[in-house]
């Protein structure tokens, strides 16, 4: 879908020789060549590919724990660190990462700050953003922002880091982290859960979180096609005998075994009547495996071998209903299938139409009328994958105009030759016919042209 085109990629081993105190992105930026920051490459919105012969900043070689304390779970490491790497170190030592997510084999930090994801359990520890402490910052006239601290507490003046987290590497290059890590929660309680209707599955949601209160780890969706896509294409083990037109998934974790088993048994009976069927793990090979289906339904669907479309939308769980039959009502004509799963605890959905060959008209009668619907319906245009370059145009739909003017005066002013990841989230042809930045003066001849 995207086609790149760059000049160079950079990495912290290119310039190791280096005697000063530059790293890469802060020698690129001082010889004010346009520069894309790039980790693990995973971004689907294109926020990390050049277009215009850019270098490219490559962060898989800074890729490490700088620093761990582990009295108080703070973690000060590097934006190429891959998640499950993180995982993996925070594990044995009794604590985890607050956010979770499919890609975690191969995303990276700093592309989770880039568009501030959340995963499976934003419903128990929010996003990325509400566990960072600090960050290193190269600024786009060269420099070096260091914001790094390990104090929870820290209420000096403006709160910086929140500018740099969610802006896809256009106001600045991340190069240090620092963050907290929660406890690992010592026993799991799982549970799979199929349902006849959609609105048993959404009271379902809603009453796991009125009674799993401060234990709930995750509430996870996949509708029926996905399943079976799943246990088909990749052979994994379907819990069900029969199939259902809506999964939830619900984890508990937390401490004390007795009473998390008690409040989450407490939730299964009050939801019993509405379930078509259930099952519950009995061992962590079994929490592993129901969730191998939900993590690997992209994937999944992917092995289908047939075109796909796909988005990452926020709406409320109580108007998904009206979002898919007006989308069926769209479609009437077309050969199609709805493969759909989500952070539903957030309302954080995943919506694919599997075609089975690439149709014109089809895409036609989806853009943008997908993303009006998600607008009428009060939802976000992109709930974690961010904007980059396809979601660009649409910016409107999700953000206010003074919202948007906004943004991009900030774009100007921190970045005014536009030399940060140019045409991501805004086109650097509009951004040069910005007069003026928030303070009133005139603008620096912009390099990026």
């Amino acid at each position: 879908r995207l086609t790149s085109t760059l000049c160079c990629i950079i990495s912290d081993e290119a310039l190791k020789s280096y005697t000063g105190p530059l790293t890469p992105a802060h020698h690129c930026i001082t010889k004010r060549l346009p520069v894309v920051p790039q980790g693990g490459n995973t971004s689907i919105m294109g926020a990390a590919v050049p277009f215009h012969g850019e270098v490219i900043i490559s962060f898989q070689r800074m890729d490490q724990v700088i620093h761990f304390d582990g009295n108080h779970g703070i973690v000060h490491a590097q934006p190429g660190l891959i998640l499950q790497n993180l995982q993996d170190f925070l594990h044995p030592r009794g604590f985890t990462i607050g956010h979770d997510l499919g890609s975690k084999g191969s995303c990276t930090l700093g592309g989770n700050l880039g568009t501030n994801v959340g995963g499976l359990r934003v419903i128990r520890y929010g996003h990325f953003k509400n566990s960072v402490l600090g960050l290193k910052v190269v600024l786009s006239n060269g420099t070096i922002l260091d914001d790094i601290t390990s104090m929870k507490k820290n209420n000096t003046g403006y709160h910086l880091k929140d500018l740099f987290i969610g802006s896809e590497g256009t106001l600045g290059v991340i190069t240090d982290i620092a963050f907290t890590a929660p406890p690992r929660p010592l026993f799991y309680n799982t549970a799979m859960l199929a349902f006849r209707t959609f609105e048993d599955l959404a009271a379902a949601c809603k009453e796991a979180k009125h009674r799993l209160g401060e234990i709930i780890y995750a509430i996870e969706f996949l509708n029926g096609f996905v399943l079976k896509t799943v246990v088909e294409t990749l052979q994994m083990a379907n819990p069900f005998h029969d199939l259902h037109p809506y999964y939830l998934i619900v984890q508990t974790a937390g401490m004390n075994e007795h009473h998390d088993r008690e409040k989450t048994e407490s939730f299964l009976d009050a939801i019993f009547d509405r379930c078509a069927d259930g099952v519950i793990a009995e061992s962590e090979s079994q929490q592993a495996a129901i969730f191998a289906l939900r993590e690997n339904a992209y994937v999944g669907i992917t092995a289908l071998g047939l075109y796909e479309i796909g988005y990452d939308v926020s709406l409320d769980i109580n108007t998904i209903p009206e979002f898919e039959q007006r989308l069926h009502d769209r479609l009437t004509g077309f050969e199609y299938q709805f493969a759909t799963f989500a952070h539903i605890g957030d309302n954080d959905f995943h919506f694919h139409i599997i075609t089975p060959e690439r149709n014109a008209e089809l895409e036609a009668a989806l853009m943008p009328y997908i993303l009006e619907v998600v607008r009428d319906l009060g939802g976000s245009i992109s709930a974690e994958t961010g904007i980059g370059v396809l979601q660009r145009p649409y910016m409107g739909y999700a953000r206010k105009q003074p919202v948007i003017d906004t943004m991009m005066l900030l774009k100007k002013t921190l970045d005014p030759r536009l030399i940060l990841n140019p045409d991501k989230l805004f086109l650097v042809k509009d951004l040069v016919n910005l007069p003026r930045d928030i303070t009133g003066e005139k603008q620096p001849q912009c390099d990026h042209q």
